[in-house]
């Protein structure tokens, strides 16, 4: 899997979410690899509340990759908290779809909880 740290400084409670698309075969002559097969999990988080297991991503297996925003952590207020998520193909997703590269767009958004 692909490593993604990211921080993130905020004055007060926040929630993290993601969403991906379809990876789509770079010249095509394939339909993509779904988002679906695609696991995407914490593994690495500082000072998050009861161990960023939230909504199924902690640091199993992680959880498919969802196609509209859901969110997969969350924290209290603070200077410049690591994350470290990782995003690895299901094994056999690939089975039956061409060699080359695939693109896809991961989208992950933070904001302050009310």
């Amino acid at each position: 899997g692909n490593d993604i740290e990211f921080r993130i400084s905020a004055t007060r409670h926040f929630h993290v979410s993601v969403k991906g698309g379809t990876f789509s075969r770079v010249g095509g002559g394939d339909p993509g690899i779904a988002a679906s097969n695609f696991h995407w999990y914490v593994y690495s988080y500082n000072t998050i509340p009861n161990g960023a297991a939230e909504n199924g991503f902690g640091t199993g297996t992680g959880a498919a990759l969802p196609t509209t925003a859901m969110n997969f952590l969350q924290g209290d207020g603070g200077y410049n908290k690591l994350f470290i998520t990782r995003l690895s193909l299901n094994p056999l997703a690939a089975y039956n779809h061409l060699g080359g590269v695939y693109n896809g767009n991961i989208t992950v958004t933070g904001t302050l909880a009310p």
